[in-house]
C-alpha cells in the first residue's frame, strides 16, 4: 500500500509541475509586455552615444498594451538624453517582432543598426524596417527613427 502511495505521489508531483510551467506559459502570453529594471538600468547606457536624430514610438490605434510598451521603450531613450517626440497611434500592419525600428532616411542606417543591437542585447526581439513608405501613416516627421511595437501576438 506504501509503494502505491508513492508512486501516485511521484505522478501528482509531476502532473503539478507541468501544470506549473503550463500556467506560467499562459501568464506570459497573457500579460503585457515590459521592461525588466536590468533593461531599464542598462538600455540607457547602451544608447548613451550621440545621434543627431530624434526618436518616437509608434504603435496600433486602439492598443494599449503596445502604446504602454512603446512609451517605456521611449522614456528609456530620454533617459539616455535622445530627442523624443510624441509617440504616434497609427493604422499598421501587424509586425513580426517586438520592436522594428524604422528609419526615414538612408543617413539613419548606421544609428538604427545601433539601436537594434541594444534592444537585442538585452533581450528585446528587434529588427530593421529599410525605409518608412512616405505617407504610410500619418504624422511622420523627418529626422526621426521610429520604434514600431506591434500587437502582442
Amino acid at each position: 500500500m506504501t509503494s502505491n502511495l508513492s508512486e501516485e505521489n511521484a505522478l501528482l508531483s509531476k502532473e503539478l509541475s507541468l501544470s506549473k510551467e503550463l500556467i506560467a506559459k499562459l501568464e506570459h502570453k497573457t500579460s503585457p509586455r515590459g521592461l525588466t529594471k536590468e533593461q531599464t538600468k542598462t538600455l540607457p547606457n547602451l544608447l548613451s552615444f550621440q545621434s543627431k536624430f530624434q526618436v518616437a514610438g509608434m504603435c496600433r490605434m486602439m492598443d494599449t498594451e503596445s502604446y504602454n510598451y512603446a512609451e517605456q521603450l521611449v522614456s528609456v531613450f530620454r533617459k539616455a538624453k535622445w530627442k523624443i517626440i510624441e509617440t504616434n497611434r497609427s493604422f499598421l500592419d501587424d509586425i513580426d517582432s517586438d520592436v522594428v525600428v524604422a528609419i526615414t532616411d538612408n543617413e539613419q542606417i548606421e544609428v538604427a543598426n545601433q539601436i537594434i543591437f541594444a534592444l537585442n542585447n538585452v533581450g528585446i526581439a528587434a529588427k530593421k524596417l529599410t525605409k518608412i513608405r512616405e505617407n504610410s501613416f500619418s504624422g511622420a516627421q523627418p529626422n526621426t527613427i521610429y520604434l514600431i511595437v506591434g500587437a502582442k501576438k
